[in-house]
């Protein structure tokens, strides 16, 4: 076991998940988990100190349990502003897409 100043980098089994720990070696101390898909999994406040870039990824997904909380992005195209949207559940349990922001 490490220090808390200690940061450890190792795979984890046969998923090609990456884990930044923390003080330790073990889910207790676990800040940061990307997979072999590209996802972030953050286990604490996270701090931009740039801009971020919210890419257009294309389809929207249904707005489900599974992506509640997820924002998504849509470059308008000529003459259509872009949209930022969150999934988010309301008080009936019905999932839907809610605007966030457009010009």
């Amino acid at each position: 076991e490490g220090t808390s100043t200690d940061i450890h980098l190792a795979a984890i089994g046969s998923g090609g998940k990456i884990r930044f720990t923390t003080g330790g070696n073990s889910a207790a101390y676990q800040r940061f988990v990307l997979d072999e898909n590209g996802d972030a999994d953050f286990s604490d406040d996270v701090t931009i100190g740039g801009s971020l870039d919210l890419g257009d990824p294309g389809t929207k997904p249904t707005c489900d349990s599974s992506v509640r909380g997820q924002f998504h992005y849509d470059e308008g195209g000529a003459g259509v502003a872009d949209t930022v949207e969150i999934c988010m559940k309301d008080s009936g349990d019905a999932y839907a897409w809610e605007t966030v922001a457009t010009p």
